[in-house]
């Protein structure tokens, strides 16, 4: 029994070592990048080991009003995010890495309410009639065609 347990206390060293060394250098950042001149666009999923060791700078769609959390900025809702790999030679974009991900359904765990909008609410998804959830601040209607995103100014 106890050279299982020190099995086992090594296997869980190492798992919590390897997603120190994954936070450490790895990870997601906010900010925007330069992406047109990549030769290469390369689309991966969240969880593809290529983004395990790697930065990515991502820009994300948060709520308005940061219920779930302390910040002003509202809930990350979801994102879009870049890994760009430059050569050695010139330091130029060779390959841009992308994934989108999703983490509303975090928040929202009621199968009949999986949308998380920007109100902080959690809402049904839309019918295939009219696909297109509204982008807007107040807007969380659905629509039978893509929305633009709409600025809303507070007064």
């Amino acid at each position: 029994m106890k050279n299982w347990t020190g099995i086992i206390c090594v296997i869980l060293t190492l798992l919590v070592l390897a997603n120190l060394t994954k936070a450490l250098f790895g990870g997601r950042q906010e900010g925007i990048v330069k992406t047109e001149d990549c030769r290469t666009t390369v689309q991966i999923s969240q969880n593809d080991i290529r983004t395990y060791y790697k930065k990515f700078t991502c820009t994300y769609d948060r709520t308005s009003k940061g219920k779930f959390n302390s910040t002003s900025e509202g809930r990350i809702r979801s994102g879009i995010c870049h890994h760009i790999s430059t050569t050695a030679s010139s330091n130029k974009c060779d390959t841009d890495y992308i994934y989108k991900f999703d983490d509303s359904w975090q928040i929202c765990q009621e199968p009949e309410k999986p949308y998380l909008a920007h109100d902080d609410k959690c809402y049904p998804p839309c019918k295939a009639s009219h696909p297109y959830r509204g982008l807007g601040i107040n807007d969380n209607k659905c629509y039978d065609t893509p929305q633009q995103d709409k600025k809303i100014k507070n007064s």
